[in-house]
C-alpha cells in the first residue's frame, strides 16, 4: 500500500467515523434501557355499552419505566383498578405481580409498584428533563417480543394540546419517528434523560408525547381524587381579531392585545371573577396578542389555555389583568379543579361500569359520553344539542331508552330507539332510581313513557299488569343474567 493510498484509507474510517457519531440512533450509553425500562402485562375487564351486562377479559402490553423507588411510572390509557399486573425485567421470562399504586386519567399517568424487593435488585431510575428540547433528534425505547427496540425521532413542534383522556390543557410534544403501533407508554430519552411517553401514533409517522415536565408537575400534585388536582380554564374566549370589537370596548383598535371574554363561567359550581364581556390582557405576568397567544420563557409563543396547568394547581388563584368598564383592572382569577363530568351528558367515565335498567325489553340507560361513542351511528341531532348543555335544578341528568329487545309484550316499538326520556307515568325522569320509581306507580293500568319534545316520538303506552312476567321472559331469552346493574 502506498502513502497516498493509506492516508486516502485513514481520511474514509474517520469520515465514516464521524458520520456514525453523528446518527440519530447512537443513544448516550450512560442511560442503559434495560436498567430502568420495564414491560407491564394487564388484564382487565371490559364492559360492552350496547349490551351493558355483558363484559369480556382483556389482556394488554404496555411500558413502564422506573422513577424511583417502589414507583413505575406509566400511562394511565388502557388501566382500570379491576385490572391486574405482571411485570418484566431485562427482558427475563420472569413475572412479577404488581400493584396500581395511583392513577390520573386527567393527566393519563399512573404509579404501580412491586412489592418482591427481588425486582428492584439492579433497577435504576431515570431523571426527567428539566426542559423539553424543540429541535433535534431523539431516542425512543420499549420492550418488544422480549428485547429491547430502539428508534429515532425528530422533534416536530411543541404546542398546548389536550390530553388523550381528558381535556385538560397541557404542554404536548409531537414527533416524527419510523416506530409503529406505538403509542402504548414508549420512553423518550434526550441522552439519559426522560422527555416524554408517547401516547398515540399515526399512519403517517407522527408521534404525541406527554412531556416530562408536564408528568413531573402532575405527580407533585398528586392524584386528581387525593391531591389538589389539576386546573383549567372555566370560560369561552374569542379572538378581538377585528378593530372594531376592541374600539367597541374603548380600546385602541390597532392594539396587538387581548382576548374577548364571550361566557365567563362554564360550569357554574365556583366563585368566578370574570364577567362576560371582559378582555383579558395579561395573565399570570405574561402579555396576550389577539390570537390569544403568550411568549412562554422556554418554549416561546404558545396558546393561553397552556397557562392553566403550566405553574399552578386548582384551588389557586392566578393574577389577571383585564380591561372592563372603560379601564384596566387586576384580579385573582381562582382556578377551578379540572372535571369534565359536569355537563349534563358527562362526556368521560373513568373505571366505572356502565348502569342499566331492563324492563319489558326496553333497556334504559344514562346518557354519557362513552354510551353516545357506543350508539354514534344512532345518535340524534337532539342528543348533540344537549351535549353541550350544563345540568340544572329542573335537569341534572338524562336517561334514553337505547334500545328495545324484541317480545311480544313491546310489540311494535322494536325498532326504537336510542330515545331521550322526559317522564314516565306523569313523572319527571333523571335517574334510572327515577324509571324504578316510576314504573312502581302506573295510573289506569298502562305505562306511559314520554319522549323529550326534541325527539320525534312523542310517547309510548305498555300494559302495567304484565310488565314483570314480560321482564323475567325477556332476561331468559337473551340470556340477561340481572334486570338492573349490580348497585340497583
Amino acid at each position: 500500500m502506498t502513502k497516498h493510498t493509506f492516508t486516502t484509507c485513514l481520511l474514509f474510517f474517520i469520515c465514516i467515523g464521524t458520520q456514525l457519531a453523528a446518527l440519530p440512533w447512537r443513544s448516550d450509553k450512560s442511560f442503559q434501557p434495560e436498567d430502568s425500562l420495564v414491560e407491564i402485562e394487564l388484564t382487565k375487564k371490559i364492559h360492552s355499552y350496547q349490551q351493558p351486562w355483558l363484559s369480556h377479559n382483556q389482556t394488554g402490553n404496555k411500558n413502564g419505566l422506573v422513577i424511583g423507588p417502589n414507583q413505575i411510572l406509566t400511562t394511565a390509557d388502557g388501566l382500570s383498578s379491576n385490572a391486574t399486573f405482571r411485570i418484566r425485567k431485562g427482558g427475563e421470562s420472569r413475572r412479577y405481580e404488581a400493584q396500581l399504586r395511583s392513577i390520573d386519567f386527567q393527566a393519563n399517568i399512573a404509579l404501580l409498584d412491586v412489592e418482591d424487593p427481588e425486582f428492584w435488585d439492579q433497577m435504576k431510575p431515570v431523571k426527567f428533563a428539566g426542559e423539553i428540547p424543540q429541535t433535534g433528534n431523539l431516542q425512543i425505547y420499549r420492550w418488544r417480543s422480549g428485547r429491547i427496540e430502539e428508534r429515532a425521532a425528530e422533534i416536530v413542534r411543541l404546542y398546548i394540546g389536550s390530553g388523550k383522556l381528558s381535556d385538560l390543557s397541557h404542554l404536548v410534544l409531537l414527533a416524527s419517528s419510523e416506530i409503529s403501533a406505538a403509542g402504548w407508554a414508549e420512553i423518550v430519552m434526550d441522552g439519559n434523560r426522560l422527555v416524554g411517553l408517547t401516547t398515540s401514533g399515526s399512519k403517517n409517522k407522527q408521534l404525541t408525547i406527554l412531556p416530562a415536565t408536564f408528568i413531573a408537575a402532575a405527580l407533585e400534585r398528586g392524584p386528581c381524587n387525593d391531591g389538589p388536582g389539576h386546573g383549567f380554564f372555566d370560560f369561552y374566549w374569542m379572538r378581538a381579531s377585528n378593530p372594531a370589537l376592541l374600539q367597541s370596548k374603548g380600546l385602541d383598535p390597532n392594539t396587538n392585545e387581548g382576548i374577548v371574554v364571550t361566557r365567563a363561567t362554564i360550569f357554574e359550581d365556583h366563585s368566578n371573577t370574570l364577567r362576560d364581556g371582559d378582555v383579558i390582557l395579561e395573565i399570570d405576568g405574561f402579555p396576550l396578542d389577539k390570537e390569544g397567544k403568550y411568549i412562554d420563557p422556554q418554549y416561546g409563543r404558545l396558546s393561553l389555555e397552556g397557562l392553566s396547568t403550566r405553574r399552578h394547581a386548582a384551588g389557586e388563584s392566578i393574577p389577571m389583568e383585564i380591561w372592563r368598564d372603560q379601564k384596566r383592572l387586576q384580579i385573582d382569577y381562582p382556578l377551578p379543579r379540572a372535571d369534565f363530568n359536569h355537563g349534563l351528558i358527562p362526556d368521560r367515565q373513568y373505571d366505572v361500569e356502565p348502569r342499566y335498567r331492563i324492563a319489558g325489553g326496553l333497556l334504559f340507560q344514562p346518557l354519557d359520553g362513552p354510551l353516545m361513542r357506543a350508539l354514534s351511528k344512532k345518535n340524534s341531532g337532539a342528543m348533540e344539542y344537549y351535549r353541550e348543555m350544563q345540568p340544572d335544578i329542573g335537569r341534572p341528568s338524562l336517561v334514553i331508552l337505547s334500545t328495545v329487545l324484541p317480545d311480544d309484550y313491546n310489540l311494535g316499538y322494536e325498532n326504537i330507539g336510542p330515545l331521550m326520556l322526559d317522564r314516565i307515568n306523569g313523572q319527571p325522569i333523571h335517574t334510572l332510581e327515577d324509571v324504578a320509581h316510576a314504573l312502581d306507580n302506573p295510573p289506569n293500568g298502562f305505562h306511559r313513557i314520554e319522549f323529550m319534545h326534541d325527539d320525534t316520538l312523542k310517547h309510548l303506552v305498555l300494559d302495567a299488569a304484565s310488565l314483570d312476567a314480560a321482564t323475567e321472559r325477556v332476561l331468559r331469552q337473551y340470556r340477561i343474567p340481572r334486570a338492573a346493574s349490580k348497585e340497583l
